[in-house]
């Protein structure tokens, strides 16, 4: 994960979510750090850990010196709502090996600029 980090959100023993996000800073314009991966479990959803962790990641990504997210969403509209919800948009930059990868996932990006939750714990 090069230098990255992960979150994870637990009931009891059970890992109910999780985010990853890389560590190295990446763009030719754009100072991108890249989220790898962010899932909760479908009877987890809609109870705010989805952005609780996205939260985590920002702050996380703050500290790797990035200004913006960026993203590769499965093309699932429940997850497109999920992020656009959020405040991500069309990445400015497209990453070309991430795209070739999965020429299906829409590449988004998130700005930095403004932390828009400052809750890092979650109880369920």
């Amino acid at each position: 994960m090069n230098g990255g980090k992960a979150f994870g959100c637990f009931c009891g023993d059970t890992l109910v979510g999780y985010a990853t996000l890389e560590g190295n800073v990446f763009g030719q314009k754009e100072k991108y750090v890249l989220l790898d991966q962010l899932f909760v479990s479908n009877e987890y959803r809609n109870k705010g850990i989805g952005r609780t962790l996205f939260a985590l990641c920002e702050k996380q990504a703050v500290s790797f010196e990035a200004e913006k997210i960026y993203l590769c969403a499965g093309s699932s509209e429940n997850t497109i709502a999920f992020y656009r919800k959020l405040g991500c948009k069309a990445a400015a930059e497209i990453d070309q090996k991430l795209f070739e990868e999965d020429p299906r996932d829409i590449q988004l990006e998130f700005e930095l600029n403004n932390i828009s939750v400052s809750r890092t714990s979650l109880l369920i």
